[in-house]
């Protein structure tokens, strides 16, 4: 889900202001502090009826200041951060819990990962109506 994924970069954005998001890896020479989303793992479970679970998970990378003598000191801030940021996400108009949230750090980077599940009820199309029927007897 697309749009969820740019509800949770607009909440990066609104949190670290003075930090670039990327939603992709950007080219070669980038440097310096800065997020990358990516979308780890999609997938929907048919409930009952029209009732779907749509859930979505996401590494939230980030990348520390490379000049940075305290990377993991950072990284562990970031990581407290993005655990009260992302505890809700506001998406469509509503609101929704980011669960399984948990976090490394491999290679001097933060990896932050978090699962949003959506529920969904998907709406019928309308059936044909019938035309005029007329029905005719007669009394013996």
């Amino acid at each position: 889900m697309e749009s969820l994924q740019q509800s949770v970069v607009q909440r990066l954005r609104a949190t670290f202001p003075e930090l670039p998001v990327y939603v992709e890896q950007p080219g070669q020479g980038v440097q310096g502090p800065a997020f990358y989303v990516s979308l780890l793992e999609g997938s929907q479970v048919k409930l009952l009826g029209r009732r779907y679970k749509l859930t979505d998970r996401f590494d939230i990378r980030y990348d520390p200041d490379p000049n940075s003598m305290e990377k993991n000191k950072e990284c562990v801030q970031i990581a407290e951060q993005l655990l009260e940021q992302l505890a809700y996400i506001e998406w469509g108009g509503r609101l929704y819990r980011g669960q399984s949230m948990r976090h490394e750090i491999k290679e001097g980077e933060l990896h932050f990962y978090v699962a949003f599940d959506v529920y969904l009820i998907l709406t019928r199309e309308p059936e044909p109506t019938m035309k005029k029927i007329e029905q005719r007897w007669h009394l013996q």
